[in-house]
């Protein structure tokens, strides 16, 4: 779709319009990483929150759009200072991001050396104007998602009442920042810590999500949670892929869907998107051994009763 118009660089985040017509995306532009097998420099830089400051930064992401078929490409944002990303579609075809446009610095052990900008919720127009906050965390909101509801469902970080493994939950809100609240994962004592870049599975009071780690990237397990049977029932999440590798902080000993899950030999999902309350697209990685994090993710189908069939893979770029 994009053909090499917007130069080296990576995405932060895609969104399908409710049209199925278009894309809305962000991209931080890598000038200086033109060989695709380049090493990245200690201090590379990732746009946001796993940015190292200014100084190392190549240029911030900035949304885009793009239809389908390649055509339309146009940029929506253009902010020098500031990464905007993740972004999703409202149905009146505004536009909900984050932004560390809040100026806010992390408050962790070693922040003025992480000199990491805290992400928050944003909205502007169809046309990337008119941008207003919609959500004002000292640690930061994140991954927004629409449920049929018409209200936001995202992470929220926050410390108070709560340790270290319990600072991810979930919140909602109505488009305009109002109304904000949890829906899940409030005071849960155990793992998993976070659940990360959740989506309705519509005409239902359930989601799926990533769980992970406070510390780790947005990879792990996929968790199917029904959050009607209480804001802080630990029963209501269920594991869908019961055989991946370990995370930060563990998953908490949730049990698997009733169905059995995947059962994996390794490895972490990204990215879960649910085409029924049984089965899911979703990206997957085996994990290297020696790394952190899984490299060159593909595109597979799951479902509950164990079923994975890969959809795509690319030798060059991850798939999400």
């Amino acid at each position: 779709l994009l053909d090499g118009r917007l130069g080296p660089g990576h995405v932060r985040g895609l969104e399908l319009h409710w049209d199925a017509d278009r894309i809305v995306f962000a991209y931080a532009p890598q000038s200086g990483r033109v060989n695709s097998g380049q090493q990245l420099p200690e201090k590379s830089d990732f746009g946001g929150y796993f940015g190292q400051g200014i100084g190392a930064v190549e240029e911030m992401s900035h949304l885009y759009e793009v239809n389908i078929d390649g055509s339309g490409l146009r940029q929506l944002t253009d902010e020098a200072l500031h990464a905007d990303q993740e972004p999703t579609y409202l149905p009146n075809d505004d536009i909900v991001f984050v932004s560390d446009r809040s100026y806010f610095g992390s408050q962790c052990a070693g922040a003025l050396e992480q000199d990491n900008m805290i992400l928050n919720l944003y909205c502007c127009g169809p046309d990337g104007q008119n941008i207003r906050p919609l959500s004002n965390n000292k640690d930061f909101d994140r991954h927004p998602h629409v449920m049929d509801t018409g209200q936001l469902l995202f992470l929220h970080w926050e410390y108070q009442e709560r340790h270290l493994w319990q600072t991810h939950s979930l919140w909602t809100c109505r488009p305009n920042g109002s109304m904000t609240d949890a829906i899940y994962k409030q005071h849960i004592p155990s793992g998993p810590m976070s659940l990360r870049e959740a989506r309705q599975l519509f005409g239902q009071r359930r989601f799926v999500a990533i769980a992970c780690g406070h510390h780790n990237y947005d990879q792990g397990a996929v968790f199917l949670v029904d959050y009607a049977q209480g804001i802080n029932d630990r029963q209501a999440m269920r594991n869908i892929t019961p055989g991946v590798s370990s995370t930060e902080g563990g998953y908490g000993g949730v049990k698997p869907v009733v169905e059995g899950g995947v059962d994996d030999r390794g490895g972490h999902y990204m990215f879960p998107y649910p085409l029924s309350a049984k089965s899911f697209l979703v990206a997957y990685s085996y994990k290297q051994p020696d790394r952190n994090a899984g490299q060159n993710y593909s595109l597979y189908y799951i479902d509950v009763w164990g079923n994975k069939e890969l959809i795509h893979r690319d030798k060059r770029m991850s798939v999400a």
